[in-house]
């Protein structure tokens, strides 16, 4: 086995428990192996040129390009509404947009991604509150393989630094 230290807390909450050891270091037996681990890490991977990248460059959960300034910003606002209180997690989907771009997450890269999908369901509705909000980039909620009408995962929250909420999380009907 391989072996290297996280250098930033990681957790081990993203279903590849498998690299994980309790000392939080990663084990890994072959590249392929850490390539897939490092896929879910929290942290930005750390050779951006190697990946033809600029260096001010980190990628979202899909592999896009995106500014490694505006991705820590996600992580740390998503952080905050994982941390937020009854009456924040109440709040509307207005209310995330205005605060993701007055946080500097402007709306042309970084969509308001809702954890569990609500296409086409009437207002109100349960998911569009903070509870089920999450900020990611506009590819991973819209683009080519991207959420849209599906359940986000763990790793996928995880990677957002995002506390996941399932369908099964929200209560059957709310007002707004």
């Amino acid at each position: 086995f391989q072996s290297c230290v996280l250098l930033n807390s990681v957790t081990c909450q993203f279903g590849e428990e498998k690299f994980c050891s309790k000392d939080m270091t990663v084990r890994v037996a072959t590249d392929a192996d850490f390539k897939a681990f490092a896929s879910v890490m929290k942290t930005p991977l750390h050779q951006p040129k190697a990946l033809g990248l600029a260096g001010t460059d980190c990628v979202d959960f899909r592999k896009n390009a995106i500014p490694c300034d505006e991705l820590k910003k996600a992580r740390a606002f998503n952080r905050r509404l994982n941390e937020g209180t009854t009456a924040t997690q109440s709040r509307s989907y207005d209310w995330v947009r205005a605060s993701m771009t007055q946080d500097g997450l402007p709306g042309e890269r970084w969509h308001v991604g809702h954890m569990c999908p609500g296409g086409g369901k009437p207002k109100p509705w349960p998911g569009n509150k903070a509870r089920n909000l999450i900020a990611q980039t506009a590819k991973d909620n819209a683009g080519p393989g991207g959420l849209q009408s599906r359940q986000m995962t763990a790793a996928e929250a995880s990677f957002y630094s995002r506390t996941l909420t399932t369908c099964a999380d929200l209560p059957p009907t709310s007002s707004e």
